[in-house]
This record gives structure tokens, C-alpha cells and sequence, in this order.
């Protein structure tokens, strides 16, 4: 096992080249843009959107050149089959971060407020925690858990697919620059020094929030073991999730916890209590599927 970690290491940051490659075109185009479009989007933003776009379309010729099918990625042989089991996911990922919230707030780590609960405001941001909730998990799960994980397994095997797709998964959500310039100010090196300062922010992440990231994403790909088929049941529950902390957390504020450190600075949300949790739904995955595989060996 050790004679493999340097071809490990290689593979593992493979994805880092092609997300700096991705992230320094952006850089480089984005002071490029036309003057009359520039008053309809600010620079900062569209490096970072324009990254995103650019990572999104490079997916479709990379998963052919790797090669990477349907069931490569944990796409379902239908989109009933696919939206069956996203619908059952979002309700199962509705109920654990409920759970979470519920919890959080018995210790008075977030405590509601009054002032803000409207039944108007609540539909509001219910509808657009659900569209947010869709848009997130349609991107980050067949990216995660679709391409990479796929790409990673058949190179790396299974406990090294988990660690490297999650890791990045958790330090993407820490990948932010402080540098916001005005069309102005921009030079062609803007797009640059904002991605240069946005990958400095990593290394600062806060340790809870990476370590609760970080164990989301290796449950989700840990699904992905046990349901190889199941890319939709990644997306459910990222998609409830998200769906449930957008809806609530603007009704709620950091409060004086009764056991501290348990939520991280990082939203106020997640943090060591969920890192534990999943760390539990984790190791029950994996005995699901050690069971189904053994069945599976027996008949």
C-alpha cells in the first residue's frame, strides 16, 4: 500500500490542476469583457461564475476522455428511477438537518427570533431555499460524487475516492477572495490576484467547519459505495440540507451555548455536534453496505 501513496499523491491533485486551470482562464478572460455588459455584472462575481461555468462545460469532454459512462458516475439506468430517488433522499436529508436544527437550538447555540417569524417571509424563503437547494445539488453532486469520485475509484479504489472527492469538496466551500475591485481598477493580472488571495483563504479555513464539510461529503460518497447506482440519493439529501438551513437560519441567531465549540464561525450551523453524527450515519452506510455485499457474495 505504501509502494502506491506517491501514484496516490499524483492522482490526488490532478483535480487541483484542472480546478486551477479552470479558475485562472476565468481570471485571465474575465477583465476582457465588453464595456457595455460590464455595468450588468461586477467583476468579482463574474470571475468566480465564470469559473464555475468553465469547470461545469470542462466535465462533459473530461468524463469522455477518462472514459466515464452513466454507471461510472452513479447515474440510474432512468430519470424515474433518478427522480425517485431523489425525491426519497430530500425528505431523508429534510428530516437530518431538521434534527440538527432542533438540536442546536436545545443547547442555545442558535435561538429563534420572534420578531422575524412571518408565514409570508417563511414561504418565501422556503421557495428559495428549495431553488437553491436544487441548483446547488445539480451541480456539486455530479461533480463530487459523479465525475471525480467515478474518475478517482477505478484509480485510487474506494477509501482514497472518499478521502480525496470530499476533501475538496469541503475546501471548495472555503475558496473565496476579500478582493472585491470596481471595472474601474481592473488590470489584466485583477482576475489573478483574486484567485491568488481566494486560494490563500484555505489554509485559514476554520477547522470545525472543514471537519463538518468534510465528513458531509464522505458520507455522500459513501453512498455512492453502498448504492453505486445512487448519484440521486446524493442529490436528495445535499439538496435537503441546504433546502433546510436557507429556510431557518435566517429565523434563528447565534446564541450562548450551554456545551460551546459545538457549531462553527464558519455559518453558525454545522460544526463538531454535525461531524459527529454524520461520522455515526457513516459507519452505518458502510455496514449496510459490507451486509449487501456479502449477501450479494452468498447467492
Amino acid at each position: 500500500m505504501l509502494a502506491r501513496l506517491p501514484f496516490t499523491l499524483l492522482i490526488a491533485l490532478i483535480p487541483l490542476a484542472y480546478l486551477l486551470a479552470c479558475a485562472i482562464t476565468a481570471g485571465l478572460l474575465a477583465p476582457f469583457l465588453p464595456a457595455p455588459l460590464r455595468g450588468l455584472i461586477n467583476f468579482d462575481t463574474l470571475v468566480h461564475r465564470g469559473g464555475e461555468v468553465i469547470l461545469i462545460l470542462g466535465l462533459f469532454p473530461l468524463a469522455k476522455r477518462l472514459p466515464l459512462g452513466a454507471p461510472d458516475i452513479g447515474l440510474p439506468g432512468s430519470r424515474h428511477v433518478l427522480w425517485r430517488q431523489v425525491r426519497r433522499a430530500f425528505l431523508w436529508g429534510c428530516l437530518m438537518m431538521g434534527v440538527h436544527f432542533v438540536l442546536i437550538m436545545g443547547i442555545e447555540a442558535r435561538r429563534i427570533d420572534p420578531q422575524k417569524l412571518e408565514l409570508l417571509r417563511l414561504a418565501r424563503l422556503a421557495f428559495k431555499g428549495l431553488l437553491i437547494g436544487i441548483v446547488v445539488a445539480s451541480i456539486e453532486e455530479p461533480l463530487f460524487r459523479g465525475v471525480l469520485f467515478g474518475g478517482l475509484v477505478s484509480r485510487i479504489g474506494r477509501l482514497g475516492a472518499v478521502l480525496v472527492s470530499s476533501f475538496y469538496f469541503a475546501a471548495l466551500h472555503f475558496l473565496d477572495s476579500d478582493l472585491r475591485p470596481t471595472w474601474e481598477n481592473v488590470g489584466w493580472d485583477s482576475g489573478l490576484r483574486m484567485i491568488i488571495d481566494a486560494f490563500s483563504h484555505i489554509p485559514l479555513a476554520a477547522p470545525d467547519g472543514f471537519l463538518a464539510l468534510f465528513a458531509a461529503g464522505s458520507l455522500l460518497a459513501c453512498i455512492r459505495i453502498w448504492r453505486p447506482l445512487g448519484l440521486g440519493y446524493c442529490m436528495g439529501l445535499h439538496m435537503g440540507w441546504v433546502f433546510v438551513i436557507k429556510t431557518f437560519k435566517p429565523f434563528t441567531y447565534n446564541g450562548t451555548a450551554l456545551i460551546p465549540g459545538l457549531t462553527s464561525r464558519y455559518d453558525g450551523i454545522i460544526g463538531y455536534l454535525s461531524a459527529a453524527w454524520t461520522a455515526a450515519l457513516i459507519v452505518l452506510v458502510l455496514a449496510m453496505a459490507f451486509r449487501a455485499k456479502t449477501a450479494q457474495e452468498a447467492s
